[in-house]
């Protein structure tokens, strides 16, 4: 697990979820390059 406010590091991962006031506000399963 890993929680950032860089996207530049989000770019590291293979799902990325965004919350906004605590709930999930959308959800990104990134394909392998």
């Amino acid at each position: 697990v890993m929680v950032t406010h860089s996207p530049a590091h989000a770019e590291w991962a293979k799902r990325i979820v965004h919350l906004f006031d605590g709930r999930i506000v959308s959800e990104n399963l990134l394909e392998a390059v």
